[in-house]
């Protein structure tokens, strides 16, 4: 099992980027009893475990995060024991997290990971409250993994939270499908630039209404970028203030031919 999850581990490091469900650290959590930093490790555990979902949550440390990808590594000089990390997390939250933290070698670089599984007991909330200079953490409060951030759970997350452990749901990923277009704008200014739209459709076969989450991960590639529509708009917007229009829509035309691409990431149902 070790040897198929750090399997696991290094084609992460090596394919993919930060999304919810993947966080690089360039050092570990700090665990000295007066450390500043180390509320910012119940924080991150918490926010894995708070989300929904059957999957593997991993933190990889003594990796540098570049453009949301592994961008460099730095070996850590001595492990911290798991059983610290463990009696931390018991100590301020409840219920108890599942997680390891194991080494890994890489490239003759010595990282770690931890891997968070098996948590289903959600909310993981603070049994206590954690004050320090400069972090305040109340008893009752807990956070959740958005996308590469993490955020303080809100009255919908809760609601969805009880409705998932309250609900014996039947599988429903059958019913789902997507369809992905690439094609031109249809608005004038947009076409005009020659970016592409990347449009996905999400198709629901049944009779019910659905209720999904989405994340969209492109793979890092030198033959395209991507960005947002409304970033594109705004560059549009500040060239239409400024007195060089003209030359600036000149500038966006030119790239007819080059791979650059619009990720749209609307669902329509």
């Amino acid at each position: 099992m070790k040897s198929e999850i750090k399997d696991i581990v290094i084609n992460k490091i090596e394919n993919e980027s930060e999304y919810s469900h993947l966080d690089f650290k360039k050092q570990q959590y700090p665990i000295g009893k007066k450390d500043p930093k180390k509320p910012e490790f119940l924080k991150d555990m918490m926010a894995f475990a708070n989300l929904i979902s059957k999957e593997d949550k991993y933190i990889i440390v003594g990796v540098e995060e570049l453009n949301g990808m592994a961008g460099g590594f730095e070996s850590i000089d001595k492990l911290n024991d798991q059983a610290s990390y463990q009696q931390y997390l018991n100590e301020y939250i409840e219920p108890e997290i599942n997680f390891e933290y194991s080494e890994i070698i890489y490239k003759g670089y010595k990282l770690a990971y931890f891997r968070l599984f098996d948590n289903a007991d959600f909310p993981y909330l603070l049994k206590k409250d954690l004050i320090t200079n400069s972090i305040r953490f109340d008893i009752g409060c807990g956070f959740v993994r958005a996308g590469t951030s993490t955020r303080k759970l809100n009255r919908d997350d809760f609601e969805k939270i009880y409705n998932f452990r309250n609900t014996t749901a039947r599988d429903r990923k059958n019913e789902l499908s997507f369809r992905v277009y690439n094609s031109s704008f249809t608005e004038f200014d947009l076409r005009r630039t020659k970016y592409r739209c990347i449009r996905i459709d999400a198709i629901n076969s049944s009779t019910k209404s659905l209720e999904f989450d989405v994340e969209v991960r492109i793979k890092k590639s030198v033959q395209y970028s991507a960005i947002l529509r409304q970033e594109l708009e705004r560059k549009i917007e500040d060239g239409k203030k400024d007195a060089a229009t003209s030359s600036f829509m000149h500038s966006l035309s030119i790239g007819i031919n080059s791979p650059i691409i619009y990720l749209n990431t609307y669902v329509e149902l």
